[in-house]
């Protein structure tokens, strides 16, 4: 998912870097178009449908790595037999192992030079790499997505920019990530589309503490077309 760039102007006066500037502030500020919403529905039902079953075993391995391990039916066999609901969890300690060795041998962003006159500038590129990541926590969000990785198995994040032209970060959950199910890269490049989707819930205008439960909701998809 490719996200605008603003291009800026270092103490230069040239008129033309100026506009150039401006307009890409512009278009970074300006109102994105409606999306079409049947498309996206169109979109998110056909991965939902046609990745119903990886959804599901995703599921289980959550499970399986915070100890749920026991079909109903062995655990009511276990009760028979007057036997204790004992589970020796050997994938957690695994996930948790691989984790702790990424963390390990991470290390800053850096900006290396493609040649020696211009180390000054990879210098500069590292300071804003360094700066993004610190404002972004980008160590804690990658470490997060890692365990997405590895447990349910999708991960993903988005690139953004903020109302402040600030670059964001953000991770997105994996039970919120949709794509296109006939993709066959490890890396979606080949997708048609990549999208979000989100239960939305609307606040009760009278609420109650005896009835926490909302009176409605929606859901929104949002999508990016490649």
């Amino acid at each position: 998912m490719a996200t605008p760039a603003a291009s800026t102007s270092l103490g230069d006066s040239t008129p033309g870097l100026a506009d150039t500037s401006a307009s890409a502030a512009d278009s970074l500020t300006a109102p994105a178009p409606a999306p079409d919403l049947e498309k996206l529905k169109r979109y998110f039902t056909e991965a939902r449908q046609l990745t119903e079953t990886a959804r599901t075993k995703s599921l289980q391995a959550i499970d399986y790595y915070d100890t749920d391990q026991l079909v109903p039916q062995q655990i009511e066999e276990l009760r028979k037999r007057h036997q204790p609901e004992i589970v020796i969890n050997r994938i957690k300690p695994a996930i948790n192992g691989i984790v702790g060795v990424i963390e390990r041998g991470r290390s800053d962003p850096r900006a290396w030079p493609r040649e020696p006159e211009k180390a000054d500038q990879a210098d500069v590129a590292t300071d804003v790499l360094r700066y993004v990541a610190s404002q972004n926590r980008f160590k804690q969000v990658k470490s997060d997505c890692f365990f997405d990785m590895l447990i349910p198995g999708t991960m993903a994040a988005i690139v953004g920019v903020d109302p402040d032209l600030q670059v964001t970060v953000t991770q997105i959950r994996w039970e919120e990530f949709f794509g296109d199910p006939r993709s066959r890269r490890k890396d979606w490049l080949d997708a048609r589309y990549l999208g979000i989707a989100k239960w939305m819930y609307a606040a009760l205008r009278h609420f109650s503490p005896s009835r926490a439960v909302p009176s409605a909701c929606s859901f929104r998809t949002v999508a990016l077309e490649r």
